[in-house]
This record gives structure tokens, sequence and C-alpha cells, in this order.
């Protein structure tokens, strides 16, 4: 029996499934339901599982784990028995098969969040490009700055500056603002952190 445990993301159009088999040895792999058509999804009987469910709108394929992104109203506790039936009926019938989950053709050149580039930039080039043109510009209104810290795996690290810096508001524009943008282009990030040290001294929460 193959094993796929779900586990909420914060942001709750996101949703992460641990699966205990390797579903590929490079990646990660994303692929939006609005880039892809009918005739590639024949091409993947997988990835046409998971876009046949409703709301699924994005998905994202790492070595032992998938990232589901969804639009629309179906909640989780129903699209995710959905999401971990259609994977477990699809790597078994793949592995019965001896078949890989994605076409190598298929295979987009998106990059793992430590170094490989997109687009001309790394991971870190970019998210830091949409904080300066996206996110900063905004801030800058009420005299802040937002920067980025560092870039580990699945986690973001932020740090605030200028009026950001031990604003009573940060929170709610750290979680109502910035997680939005970054999410929005990089739903496979599982957690935003604010290193800023609001309250003076050597910040706690950062090593």
């Amino acid at each position: 029996m193959i094993s796929i445990i779900a586990e909420p993301s914060i942001h709750e159009h996101i949703c992460l499934f641990h699966v205990d088999q390797v579903l590929t040895s490079s990646g990660p792999f994303t692929f939006k339901k609005t880039e892809l058509v009918d005739k590639s999804l024949q091409k993947a009987p997988f990835l046409k599982s998971l876009f046949d469910l409703p709301g699924v709108s994005q998905v994202m394929i790492e070595r032992k784990k998938i990232t589901i992104a969804k639009e629309g109203d179906e909640p989780w506790a129903l699209l995710a028995k959905k999401v971990g039936q259609a994977v477990r009926q699809q790597i078994q019938s793949h592995l019965d098969e001896g078949r890989p989950l994605i076409p190598v053709d298929l295979m987009p050149k998106v990059p793992d969040t430590k170094s490989t580039a997109i687009g001309g930039g790394s991971i870190k080039d970019q998210i830091q490009d949409l904080l300066d043109k996206e996110v900063n510009p905004a801030v800058a209104s009420h005299g802040g700055h937002i920067e980025l810290a560092d870039v580990r795996n699945d986690q973001i690290f932020l740090k605030m500056s200028g009026g950001c810096r031990g604003c009573s508001s940060a929170k709610v524009t750290l979680t109502q603002g910035v997680e939005r943008a970054i999410r929005a282009k990089f739903p496979h990030i599982r957690e935003i952190i604010d290193v800023t040290d609001h309250a003076g001294g050597t910040n706690p929460f950062y090593s």
C-alpha cells in the first residue's frame, strides 16, 4: 500500500502531499493547467488525473513530495482525499507498467530553490526582484523596506527595515501582502519566516 500524507499549508490554496515512493530523481517540476493542452495531458495520465480534479490549477512534483495549488471553494478535507486516491492509483499503475510518471518531453526546466536559474536568475534573485518591484513600492509609502535574508529549500526568510521594523502591523503586512505575492509565483514555498529583530537585540529565531 502506497502511503500518502497530506500536509496543509499556511496558505489556504496550497497543500503538500508526502509520498513514500520516489516520484522523480530530479526537479522540482511545476505544471500549470493553463499551460498544458489536452494532447499533452493525454501523454501524462498522472498529471491528467490531478488536473481533472475540481479546482486543481498547479502541480509541483519533487522527489517524494507533490504540492498542489487549487482554485475555487472545494475544501481540502474533500479534495485531499481525491488527490490521494488519484496519486496512489497512478503511481501503482506506472510502477506495474514500468513507465515514468512524467514523459521526458513534458518535463519543464524548473529549478530547485538553491541555485538553478529561471529566466536568467536564481530563485533568490527572482524573489528579491519580486520584493523590489511589487512589494517594496507599497511598503515604501510607510517608510518601510523588506529584503530577502535567505532561501533554504522550501523556506524563505525575510527581513524588514525602516518603518516596518517594530511596527505593530508588520505581521499583517507579511501574511496578507508579502506572502500572497510570493506564493502566487512560488506555490511550493512551505514557510515564510520574518527574521526581523523587531524588539531589538539578537534575533533568537534565525541561525
